[in-house]
């Protein structure tokens, strides 16, 4: 057996040890999550463990790594995997304990410039955008706008988990994404392998990824698709957009809302767009509209539909949805 086919062998040996254990794990560990305020719908205690299993299957890949040819290779040690430990380790803390918003964004801040510091591949330097066929130097604003983007993204990302399976099915088209793309084959095929484990366990309501999840998957994707652009894998602003457009899109007008109202941009409330639909909608028709607006955009992409037509088609969906949900 050569060293990937163990590597793939092990990943699904782990998968199955650890969700078989879950219950016993979650209560060693004592993390759940609790039916406590209107935003949480489950109506039992659920375990938070979901983000272990990705944080071991990536510490896995990077113990094997050095035997694949991808483009994280080089990017051992500080740039990658130390980051990556403080991001899951910020989030276990904020399930265990919780952490105020301005904690978070402190250490979010921290860590994600650890990576930007010691590897520029993992620096935005330039925007490129196809629509208006015009490149973007941004010189010494490169570090503060890579920050808020991953900073941005990772807010979204944890703003979206919200309905079973939302989180896991958006992170299963992204890697799908990224096997298409040839990008990071052997490490995107694991999560693959690993989402569909944990999607079956998160349908059934028996565990959720937790913001340990959320926080490290959603800075791990992050950290893809910003080596992926500097190597020109994937090659333009809009096409990343595409990527995080529903997350993105919502948070912003989530923001914008909370702003007006002269609310806390970052405190979590129950106007998601998928909350407004779960009030006319079941639970299982919302996964199916979302995971629709999502992977339609990616498809349209891939077989070289007008990016900036795509957008606009995306958008116009949205607020059609929106609007009709709002006044009804």
């Amino acid at each position: 057996m050569n060293e990937q086919n163990l590597f793939f062998v092990l990943i699904i040996f782990l998968n199955i040890i650890f969700f078989y254990n879950l219950k016993k794990l979650t209560s060693i560990l004592n993390l759940y999550d609790y039916p406590s305020n209107k935003r949480k719908i489950h109506k039992e205690k659920t375990s938070l463990l979901g983000g272990i299993i990705f944080f071991g299957v990536t510490l896995l890949f990077f113990l094997f790594d050095k035997n694949f040819n991808n483009s994280l290779k080089q990017y051992h040690s500080l740039t990658i995997i130390i980051p990556l430990i403080l991001m899951f380790s910020t989030g276990y803390i904020d399930d265990k304990i919780g952490l105020s918003s301005i904690k978070k964004t402190f250490l979010f801040i921290i860590i994600i410039f650890f990576p930007i510091l010691f590897n520029g591949d993992f620096q935005i330097s330039i925007l490129k955008f196809s629509s208006i066929e015009k490149n973007i130097q941004l010189g010494i604003f490169s570090i503060f706008f890579t920050i808020i983007c991953i900073f941005l993204f990772i807010n979204s990302f944890n703003m979206y988990d919200g309905i079973n399976g939302q989180a896991g099915i958006y992170s299963f088209i992204l890697f799908s994404f990224f096997l298409y793309k040839n990008i990071n084959v052997n490490l995107s095929l694991a999560i693959i392998i690993t989402l569909l484990f944990f999607l079956i366990f998160n349908f059934r309501g028996k565990v959720f990824l937790g913001d340990n999840g959320s926080i490290f998957i959603s800075f791990l994707i992050s950290l893809i698709i910003i080596n992926s652009y500097n190597l020109k894998i994937i090659n333009t602003c809009e096409e990343i957009f595409i990527l995080m457009m529903l997350p993105g899109v919502d948070m912003v007008r989530l923001f914008i809302q909370r702003l007006l109202n002269k609310k806390n941009p970052l405190i979590a409330d129950g106007n998601h767009f998928h909350h407004l639909m779960l009030n006319f909608f079941s639970s299982s028709s919302v996964l199916i509209v979302n995971s629709l607006l999502i992977i339609l955009p990616i498809l349209a992409l891939i077989y070289g539909f007008n990016e900036i037509l795509i957008i606009l088609t995306f958008l116009t969906t949205y607020l059609v949805i929106f609007f009709f949900i709002k006044n009804n």
